[in-house]
């Protein structure tokens, strides 16, 4: 990955030093977060006061799935260098697949939440969140384990639980 540079501080300042930092494994917190609020929708042992928190940590998975994604798009687009080194990382390049598996919560929750709160015209507005996820897993389920194949090192030592990441977001 890209070295510290201390050129970068003046010109971007601390945020954008963070930015240039960010690793697409922070969205591993977005899965977390919203399966903790779709099991707590879910429960079968409900009380007063539980779908309240349920949508409290659903609005809280949403803030940080925006702060996550603006993050990644200011790496990306300050610096473009950084995606096809990030590709051919070793590790990174897997993480790819928390993307979609977390905005997949969000997707799931916005259907629970907002289609009885909303009406039926919301089901339109989570069909799209599903067929927009559907095809950012779909990339990444198979783009990266094409790009693990043609630059990555192959070999049982290197095997780790994160090379199921891409190709289980499709599942999800």
């Amino acid at each position: 990955m890209p070295e510290y540079d201390p050129d970068i501080v003046p010109k971007y300042g601390a945020l954008g030093r963070r930015a240039l930092l960010f690793t697409p494994s922070w969205f591993s917190i977005n899965m977390g977060t919203g399966i903790t609020s779709i099991l707590l929708h879910n429960l079968p042992y409900q009380f007063r006061g539980l779908q309240q928190i349920s949508v409290a940590i659903f609005i809280l998975n949403i803030v940080l799935f925006c702060v996550f994604l603006a993050l990644s798009l200011a790496r990306y687009s300050i610096w473009p260098k950084v995606f096809p080194l990030m590709i051919k990382h070793s590790t990174q390049a897997f993480f790819l697949g928390t993307f979609s598996m977390g905005f997949a919560t969000i997707v799931n929750m916005t259907a629970f939440v907002g289609i009885p709160a909303f009406g039926q015209g919301f089901v339109v507005f989570a069909w799209t969140l599903w067929w927009i996820d559907a095809f950012i897993s779909l990339l990444v389920g198979i783009g990266v384990p094409f790009a693990m194949f043609n630059y990555h090192n192959q070999s049982l030592e290197a095997v780790t639980g994160a090379w199921l990441l891409p190709v289980v977001s499709p599942i999800v």
